[in-house]
């Protein structure tokens, strides 16, 4: 995945390229439904003021996107999954 769309706020489409080199490293879900999840190093800085966000550690790649039309949410990102770079 190496990106996403919205439409309003909600996801409308994903996305995917071919990796030059095999990966299959060890995954992990990011949450961002409630609260900031980021690097606890600062990288990347805070892109998104005022807005929760994933972000995947320097040596993970993001794998895929979740998003929820559940009772108060709209089609927004809730989650990335985050796979270990080889």
């Amino acid at each position: 995945m190496i990106g996403y769309a919205l439409s309003g706020n909600a996801v409308s489409s994903v996305l995917c390229a071919p990796a030059r080199l095999p990966v299959a490293g060890t995954g992990r879900t990011v949450w961002d439904d409630r609260y900031d999840n980021r690097p606890p190093s600062g990288e990347g800085g805070d892109w998104a003021i005022g807005n929760t966000k994933a972000q995947c550690e320097s040596d993970e790649y993001a794998a895929g996107i979740a998003f929820s039309y559940r009772s108060g949410r709209s089609g927004t990102p809730d989650a990335l999954y985050c796979r270990k770079l080889p």
